[in-house]
């Protein structure tokens, strides 16, 4: 149980062509300067949340058959350790056959 996992981000992964969710996607934190990894996968309605750092960094979003998504989250704070969270619904692109 990390304390400095202040920050909660969710959302839904969907298909970007038909706008379906797609089920099991893999989230994964992507810091630029390294550090800390955490990882969550995505529900059979393709719903996630992950908890994670509130400092500004990237998503990471996975599944069988898409392009790899990308999302930047977190918010730029200053001398205090923030709390709060954000909705950020994720398109993946399908991999063309």
């Amino acid at each position: 149980n990390r304390s400095d996992l202040t920050y909660q981000v969710s959302g839904i992964v969907r298909d970007s062509r038909t706008n379906r969710p797609v089920p099991w996607a893999e989230i994964s934190t992507d810091f630029q300067f390294g550090g800390a990894f955490f990882s969550t996968s995505a529900d059979q309605n393709g719903t996630y949340s992950i908890n994670t750092l509130a400092e500004p960094h990237d998503l990471i979003v996975k599944a069988n058959g898409y392009q790899l998504g990308r999302v930047r989250v977190g918010k730029q704070w200053f001398s205090w350790t923030p709390k709060g969270s954000e909705q950020d619904d994720v398109d993946l692109t399908p991999n063309v056959p």
